[in-house]
């Protein structure tokens, strides 16, 4: 009730400020009588009672210290009573000195005179201000920021300034829920229901809550937003992931990517380790703009500063279509930076080649590379090499062909360190036994590296000697000395494919 005494207290402040004396809070003309007196004055005498009668209102116990109570007279328009609360909210708004009706706004925005570098360079200051807003201004944007607080909008939040129709129908499409909508199933039932392929010219405004206050991540103008791909992407499993259930092998499906949110699901989320795309159960959560810590990421500190990199290029490319903002540098790296965060952490179970969170990172490198690399046909795309190299590699291995690119010098060269990682007798082997390759800069000094592990494990080589024989003599004669850098990609898509070595035993026993 302490609550409620105080709103009496304030109503009456409000409505009736200093009448004594002439003075109307919201008469146009002060020496007017207010038109609507009696019906106050009646209120203000039972309001005792009236407030009482809420308080024993079930809905009533359920309101916090945080909460308002709004109280509206049947007596009264409520469009009147409405125009008077904003009048009321008006004289609060605006900060300092008003220049011609417009003032200072304290939403989002500081004009520290200690921080001369932070002003507005560029724009005409008006006694030091670089803008002012109007009181209709300054209200509209307290009522956005009351719903902002609320979470009454969806985050990032799209705003489409002249195309009015559509607008109200992503206003409507996000109405039609109890619960508010996330931005991708608001949009993905927006371009479902239209059936349009994109959305062009509106704003996207991006924000999170803090205890410090409301934070402004990102606002920039959208020209052209993609939802769907010109054709839809599929991520081949050409490295043939899966799991054994029991005695049967169970190969990984293709995945399919039809929209920005499937590539989003699917790709950011395995590229970082399921931290900056982290889906767990029904939960789908993205932390481009959040604090990530790297103590809860897997992979560590390289995941981490991997995540800090890439995470803006991504929200870029995904919620704004800046097809640029990932080229295909930056996504080698990137893959090359991800698959290496798992060989330095994980441990090597049965074989080498086992490892299916970087089979999966290998999938994506090779069948996704296109869109980044501005190759428009989808037959070049490298997915169906990996395929042609492994089939080029098992006739090698037969000795009936020979290795001729530098992308099936590397391969092959991935296929060996495999195998010979496998020769280990560690009981605790783990796949930062394969940096030491990954580390050499060019081919011949891999070449080096291989030939010296050979001769550590040559004692145990003698089982499967001509497969391994063939191959390894085609690596380690290849004449050409090349950068390894642009072929990591093809080594260790052959560490983690099928190991030809083995194939004859496979063929044998019919064991996947």
């Amino acid at each position: 009730m302490g609550r409620l005494g105080e709103y009496k207290k304030n109503a009456i402040s409000i409505y009736k400020l200093n009448t004594a004396k002439g003075q109307d809070l919201f008469s146009e003309n002060s020496n007017e009588p207010f038109r609507y007196t009696k019906q106050l004055e009646s209120f203000y005498e039972q309001i005792t009672t009236i407030l009482g009668k809420v308080a024993e209102l079930p809905e009533y116990q359920f309101l916090t210290e945080k909460d308002y109570l709004k109280i509206f007279l049947r007596s009264i328009p409520v469009e009147d009573q409405e125009q008077m609360h904003n009048k009321y909210i008006e004289e609060s708004l605006l900060n300092g000195e008003e220049i011609a009706g417009n003032g200072i706004l304290g939403f989002l925005t500081s004009y520290s005179s200690k921080k001369m570098f932070t002003s507005h360079k560029t724009s005409s200051l008006l006694k030091g201000v670089s803008y002012r807003f109007s009181k209709a201004d300054a209200l509209t944007l307290n009522v956005f920021e009351k719903m902002w607080k609320r979470k009454c909008f969806p985050n990032p939040l799209p705003v489409v300034v002249d195309k009015k129709e559509i607008n109200n129908r992503i206003i409507k499409i996000y109405n039609e829920d109890l619960e508010p909508l996330h931005y991708r199933d608001l949009f993905k039932r927006f371009f479902d229901k239209t059936n349009e392929k994109s959305l062009s010219n509106y704003y996207l405004l991006n924000y999170r809550n803090t205890k410090d206050g409301m934070v402004l991540n990102d606002f920039d103008f959208v020209p052209l937003f993609r939802y769907r791909f010109d054709s839809t992407i599929i991520i081949k499993n050409v490295t043939d992931a899966g799991y054994k259930k029991g005695d049967v092998f169970e190969k990984d499906k293709d995945e399919r990517i039809d929209n920005v949110f499937d590539f989003e699901r699917i790709v950011v989320r395995y590229l970082f380790n399921n931290a900056l795309v982290k889906i767990k159960e029904n939960n789908y959560i993205t932390k481009y703009f959040e604090e990530i810590k790297p103590e809860y990421i897997p992979g560590g500190d390289m995941m981490w500063q991997l995540i800090l990199k890439y995470q803006k290029a991504f929200y870029d490319y995904i919620y704004k279509s800046k097809s640029n903002a990932i080229t295909a540098a930056m996504f080698d790296d990137m893959m090359f930076y991800s698959i290496l965060s798992n060989i330095q952490h994980d441990e090597i179970k049965t074989r080498c080649e086992y490892n299916n969170i970087v089979k999966t990172k290998i999938n994506i490198w090779f069948s996704i590379y296109y869109l980044f690399n501005n190759i428009k046909e989808k037959e070049t795309i490298m997915a169906s090499n990996v395929t042609d190299l492994l089939t080029k590699m098992k006739t090698v291995a037969k000795g009936d062909s020979d290795i001729e690119t530098p992308a099936e010098f590397a391969f092959g060269a991935g296929q060996l360190a495999s195998y010979l990682i496998d020769r280990s007798v560690a009981s605790n082997k783990t796949y930062a036994m394969l940096e030491p390759y990954l580390q050499k800069s060019k081919s011949g000094q891999l070449q080096d590296a291989i030939a010296q592990t050979i001769a550590v494990y040559k004692h145990d080589i003698s089982v499967y000697k001509g497969n391994f024989e063939m191959l390894s003599a085609q690596v380690l004669t290849y004449e050409e000395n090349v950068d390894m850098k642009p072929l990591l990609k093809y080594f260790l898509a052959g560490c983690f494919s099928q190991c030809t070595i083995y194939t004859k035993k496979e063929d044998t026993n019919n064991n996947n």
